[in-house]
C-alpha cells in the first residue's frame, strides 16, 4: 500500500481520479496516493464524477487483499499517523487481543482528547470502507458466517448486492438484543456489537443513514455541527427530516434506546458516571437498563455536568416517539395499538394513555390499560415532571411567557415549572391554563411533582413511606410541624398548601369529602380565590359529618400560618403590615386578634372576627389558646369531643363555675379572648341572628344580656296578656251597645 504504482488494478481502474485529485500525492511514495483515494471515496461516494464504482472497488479489493482492516500497521500512513495515540492508550491491545482490536481501541478513542487529528483524518479513512463490506474485517466474517446463513438467510457475506453490511449487521445485532428464538453465537455477538459500537462512531460509517440522509445533512446539519455530532443534529432535527431520512434515524434511535454504547456522545460523557451509579447493571450484562439507571440519577449529587447535558439530550430525542424508549415500548405497545393509535410521539401516547386511566378511575370502570403499562406510564410521567422541556405541549403554550417571566431560569430539576408557577397571575391565558392542568396532576398523584418529591425525600422515607401515592401530600402536611421535619420540605408543602386553597381543583380531598356540601350549598359559586371554602365555612353548622371533619382540618392548618386563608390574607395585607411586621406567619393571627380594635380596613376586621369565631367553633383552631389550655381542656372536658363549640362551651361553663381550679397561664388567656371577644363586638357588629347568638355566648357579660332577655320576654308576654284581656273587654262593650 505504500506504492499503489504496483498495485495493476489501481493503477487501471483510478487512472482519472489520480490524474484529476490526486496527482500531487502520486509523486509520493510512503502510501500517500492510496490515502487520497481513499479520501475521494469518502467524501465524494455515490458521486460518479469524482469517483468511478470501478476505482472504488479496486480500493475496496486492494484492502482487502492486504488485510488492512485487520492490522493497522498494514496501512502505511495510518500506522504513522496513529502510532502516538497506539503508544498512548492502545499498547496492550495488539498483544493481547490480535491486531484487530488495536484499530477497534483507536476507535473507542475517536472524538475524544487521547485523539490527534492526522490519525482521526486516517482512521476515518479505513473504516469508512470496513462498515460497507464485511471481508474487509475477516475476524468478525469469520466468526459470523453460520450466523449469517442461520440468522438472517444470507448465502454468503460475500454477496453484498442482495445482502449489503448494514442490514446483515442490523439483522444481527436485533437478534443479539431482542430475546429472540434464533440466537447468534457469543463470539459472533461479540464482534457484531464491536462493529455496531464503531460504526455509531461517526455518520460516515453508517452507510444506511449517511445515504438516506445525504440532502438532510446538508441542509439541516452543514453550519456550526462539529465531526462526529452528525447523529446527535439529525435526531434534534427528527420532525424535520425528509421520510427516508426520518426511518433510518428511527431505526438507529430505536438501537440506541436498547443499548446506550451506541449513543456515543453519551458514551464519551458518562462513562464514569455508567461505573459510579450504574455499576451493577453493567456487571448483570444489561446494557438496555443503562439508559434507564442514567435517567434515574440524573439529578443525583455527583453528576458530570457533561453526563447530565448528554442524559438530557436522549431525553429530548426520546420524547419524539415512544418506540425510542425500549422498556416503555415493550410494556405500552399493546396498549398503544389497541388504544391510541393516533399518537406519534411519546409525549402524545403517554397523555393518550393517562386519560384511559383517569377515565377509568373517575368512572370507577375496569382499568383497560395494562399493569405493566400503567406502572412505566406513572415511572414516564416522574420524568416529563422534571424539565418542561419533555412536556412539547407545554413548550410552545408557554414559549413566550418562560422567554419574558423566567429567561434567567434553567429547565432541569422542575425550575422553569416553578418559576411558571410562581408568576401565574402574569402568564398568559394559554400558559395559565396548561400550568394548571400540570398542577391538578401534581395534587392527584403528588409522585408527579418533582419539587415536592425530591425535596422532601427523606421526610417521606420518614413519615409517610407506607402511604398511597395519593396520600402521600396529605400525609406530609400532617406531619408538617413535626420537630423532626426539615425547614426545606415543610416549605415546599406550605407553598403547596397556599396554593390549594386558592382553587378547590387542587384540593381532592376537599372535592371527595365535601362533594355533596358544595352541590348543596355552592353550586354558583366560582370555584377559585378559595370561595368554595369560605362558603362551606359560612354553612359550617349544616355540613356533613365528613365534610366538617375535613373543613375543620383546614381551619386549624390555617389558625397555624394565616397564609392558609386566602380572604385574610388579602384583605389584611396592609394591617399585617403595619402591625405585625416581622411576626412568624405561624402568629400573625393571634397578632391581628390583639390589634382588632386598630385596624382600619372593615374587610379586614370582618375576617379576623370570622378566625374568632372559628376558633370558638374548634378550640383546636385557636392555637395559642389551645396550647395554653390544654391541660385544662384535658381536666374539665376531657369527655366532650371537639367541633361545634362543645370544647369552648365546657371550659366556659368550667370558668363561671370554677374558676380557681384553671391553669394561671389558660386563665390569662381565655380572660383576655373573652375581652377580644367583647372588642370584636364592637369593631365588627353581627350582621345575622346567627352571628348576634355567638357574639352575645361569648361575651363575659352573658348572663346579663340573658335577664334582660328574659325581662324583656316576661314584659312582652304580661303585656299581651293584660292587652288581650283590654281589647276582649272592649269588644264586649262595643257589643252590648
Amino acid at each position: 500500500m505504500t506504492d499503489y504504482s504496483l498495485n495493476p488494478e489501481i493503477v487501471a481502474k483510478c487512472d482519472l481520479e489520480i490524474r484529476d485529485s490526486c496527482q500531487k500525492e502520486a509523486t509520493v511514495k510512503e502510501g500517500k496516493t492510496i490515502d487520497c483515494l481513499m479520501a475521494l471515496a469518502e467524501e465524494h461516494e455515490g458521486d460518479d464524477s469524482k469517483i468511478r464504482p470501478q476505482c472504488f472497488a479496486a480500493v475496496e479489493e486492494l484492502l482487502e487483499e492486504t488485510g488492512a482492516g485487520s492490522d493497522y500497521r498494514i496501512d502505511h500512513t495510518l500506522y504513522q499517523a496513529c502510532e502516538p495515540v497506539v503508544q498512548t492508550v492502545c499498547k496492550d491491545k495488539g498483544k493481547k487481543e490480535g491486531d484487530v482490536m488495536v484499530l477497534s481501541c483507536l476507535m473507542e478513542n475517536l472524538h475524544t482528547d487521547n485523539m490527534i487529528p492526522e490519525c482521526e483524518v486516517q482512521l476515518l479513512h479505513l473504516e469508512f470502507f470496513i462498515a460497507r463490506d464485511f471481508k474487509l474485517d475477516p475476524v468478525m466474517q469469520k466468526a459470523c458466517q453460520g450466523d449469517v446463513q442461520k440468522v438472517c438467510g444470507a448465502d454468503s457475506l460475500e454477496d453484498q448486492d442482495s445482502h449489503p453490511v448494514s442490514l446483515i449487521l442490523s439483522c444481527l445485532y436485533r437478534h443479539i438484543v431482542l430475546d429472540t428464538d434464533v440466537k447468534v453465537s457469543p463470539k459472533c455477538a461479540a464482534h457484531v456489537e464491536r462493529a455496531m459500537h464503531q460504526r455509531a462512531v461517526d455518520v460516515h460509517l453508517m452507510p444506511e443513514i449517511q445515504r438516506a440522509c445525504v440532502v438532510d445533512l446538508g441542509k439541516q446539519c452543514s453550519d456550526q455541527v462539529e465531526k462526529g455530532e452528525e447523529i446527535e443534529c439529525l435526531q434534534e432535527k427528527f420532525d424535520n427530516l425528509t421520510d427516508t431520512c426520518q426511518k433510518a434515524i428511527s431505526d438507529f434511535t430505536e438501537e440506541e434506546g436498547e443499548d446506550y454504547k451506541l449513543d456515543r456522545v453519551l458514551v464519551r460523557a458518562c462513562s464514569g458516571m455508567v461505573t459510579k451509579f450504574c455499576e451493577d447493571i453493567v456487571t448483570q450484562g444489561n446494557t438496555e437498563g443503562v439508559l434507564p439507571c442514567l435517567v434515574e440519577h440524573k439529578n443525583d449529587q455527583g453528576m458530570d455536568e457533561k453526563c447530565y447535558t448528554a442524559i438530557n439530550h436522549w431525553q429530548l430525542v426520546e420524547m419524539k416517539d415512544f418506540h425510542f424508549s425500549h422498556e416503555f415500548k415493550r410494556a405500552c405497545k399493546d396498549d398503544a395499538r389497541k388504544h391510541c393509535k393516533e399518537a406519534k410521539s411519546k409525549h402524545d401516547l403517554v397523555v393518550c394513555l393517562s386519560k384511559k386511566i383517569r377515565d377509568a378511575v373517575i368512572g370507577e370502570e375496569e382499568h383497560v390499560i395494562s399493569d405493566t403499562c400503567r406502572k412505566h406510564l406513572k415511572i414516564e410521567k416522574e420524568v416529563e415532571s422534571e424539565n418542561v422541556e419533555f412536556d412539547p405541549v407545554m413548550m410552545v403554550k408557554c414559549m413566550a411567557d418562560i422567554a419574558k417571566l423566567c429567561h434567567q431560569v434553567t429547565f432541569g430539576q422542575a425550575k422553569m415549572l416553578e418559576c411558571l408557577k410562581d408568576n401565574r397571575e402574569q402568564l398568559s391565558d394559554q400558559c395559565r391554563e396548561t400550568v394548571f392542568k400540570r398542577e391538578e396532576e401534581e395534587f392527584e398523584d403528588p409522585e408527579l411533582d418533582y419539587k415536592l418529591r425530591k425535596t422532601c425525600r427523606k421526610m417521606i422515607k420518614l413519615f409517610c413511606d407506607d402511604v398511597q401515592p395519593s396520600e402521600l401530600f396529605s400525609c406530609l402536611k400532617k406531619h408538617k410541624n413535626e420537630p423532626e421535619m426539615e425547614r426545606s420540605c415543610q416549605d415546599v408543602i406550605t407553598k403547596r398548601q397556599i396554593r390549594q386553597t386558592k382553587d378547590v381543583r387542587l384540593d381532592p380531598q376537599l372535592g371527595k369529602f365535601c362533594k355533596l356540601d358544595i352541590g348543596k350549598f355552592c353550586k354558583e359559586i366560582p370555584r377559585g380565590e378559595g370561595k368554595i371554602v369560605e362558603c362551606l365555612k359560612k354553612r359550617y353548622e349544616s355540613l356533613s359529618d365528613e365534610c366538617m371533619d375535613y373543613m375543620t382540618r383546614l381551619m386549624r392548618e390555617a389558625a397555624r400560618d394565616y397564609r392558609l386563608d386566602p380572604k385574610l390574607s388579602k384583605e389584611c395585607t396592609a394591617d399585617i403590615k403595619k402591625f405585625c411586621n416581622g411576626v412568624p406567619p405561624s402568629n400573625v393571627e393571634n397578632c391581628l386578634k390583639e390589634h382588632l380594635g386598630s385596624v382600619g380596613k372593615k374587610e379586614c376586621r370582618v375576617e379576623i372576627v370570622r378566625q374568632m369565631r372559628e376558633g370558638r367553633t374548634d378550640i383546636q383552631s385557636d392555637p395559642v389558646l389551645y396550647k395554653a389550655c390544654a391541660v385544662d381542656v384535658k381536666r374539665h372536658c376531657s369527655d366532650v369531643p371537639f367541633g361545634r363549640g362543645k370544647v369552648m362551651k365546657c371550659l366556659l361553663e368550667a370558668h363561671d363555675s370554677n374558676r380557681a381550679r384553671f391553669d394561671r397561664e389558660c386563665l390569662a388567656h381565655l380572660t383576655n379572648r373573652m375581652k377580644m371577644w367583647e372588642v370584636a363586638a364592637r369593631v365588627a357588629p353581627p350582621e345575622t341572628i346567627g352571628d348576634l347568638a355567638v357574639a352575645i355566648s361569648a361575651s363575659p357579660s352573658k348572663n346579663y344580656f340573658f335577664v334582660i332577655f328574659a325581662t324583656c320576654l316576661a314584659l312582652i308576654f304580661v303585656g299581651g296578656l293584660v292587652f288581650g284581656r283590654l281589647s276582649k273587654r272592649i269588644k264586649r262593650e262595643v257589643k252590648d251597645r
